[in-house]
């Protein structure tokens, strides 16, 4: 069965002041993720996520810190947690702005709701969360996966390796007593891919 919910764009452009070598998008558990990567980057300061709902009027809906300058592929993700319901979708785009204030636009995606809701089971003890957490999750392959403990702008705070089986898993995230009071987002991402993301509450 084919993912109705997954949008892609592959192939490498070039917009000034960077060379973009993807930017694809899904919906996941009632949230939008959104991945993109640089293979160069000169002069950037930030990416503004803009979201529509005709693929016209835009709307600002978070933005993202941009490596600078960099000759070598940098990765980013973006967590939107606005509500879809069944059967309708979003579009979104970047919007490239330089450290001078100059601005430049990405390929647009749209991002639609399907039937693509992996893992069937992703809960999280406590919520709220003090030092300890435990995800528990059913995956759908063994292998590594990688456990991500992020902030609403979609930075990585935590991530921990585990190699993960088929079916049910518990892996625990620790020492999180340093982290400030908040909402933050647990990511599991197998081979790249995010196939499970989770809200969490820090008292």
């Amino acid at each position: 069965m084919g993912e109705p919910d997954l949008a892609v764009v592959s192939n490498t452009f070039t917009i000034l002041p960077l060379v973009m070598t993807s930017f694809a998008g899904r919906r996941v558990n009632e949230t939008t993720v959104l991945s993109w990567t640089t293979a160069s980057e000169s002069n950037t300061d930030r990416f503004e996520v803009n979201q529509s709902a005709d693929g016209s009027t835009w709307t600002k809906s978070g933005q993202i810190p941009a490596a600078g300058n960099s000759n070598t592929p940098s990765n980013y993700l973006y967590i939107g947690t606005v509500p879809l319901p069944p059967g309708n979708s979003l579009y979104y785009r970047l919007t490239i702005v330089t450290r001078d204030g100059q601005r430049s636009y990405s390929a647009m995606l749209s991002v639609a709701t399907g039937n693509d809701q992996a893992p069937s089971l992703l809960t999280i003890l406590p919520n709220p969360l003090e030092n300890t957490m435990q995800i528990k999750c059913t995956l759908p392959n063994n292998g590594p996966v990688e456990v991500q403990f992020l902030d609403m702008t979609g930075a990585t705070l935590i991530r921990q390796k585990y190699t993960a089986n088929k079916g049910n898993n518990i892996f625990t995230l620790t020492n999180l007593g340093d982290v400030a009071p908040g909402v933050y987002v647990v990511r599991i991402a197998q081979s790249g891919v995010t196939v499970g993301i989770v809200k969490a509450l820090k008292k």
